[in-house]
């Protein structure tokens, strides 16, 4: 997860996948920005 743009970056093929669903419903990267700013 990038921090600074907010999006998710793959490690392989298969984490493509999840992070292209995870980007298209829009709150996993919300949720996750929250997290990482309050923590």
């Amino acid at each position: 997860f990038k921090l600074g743009s907010g999006r998710f970056v793959a490690a392989d093929g298969a984490a493509e996948i999840t992070r292209r669903r995870w980007e298209r419903e829009g709150n996993e990267a919300e949720r996750w920005m929250n997290y990482l700013n309050h923590e």
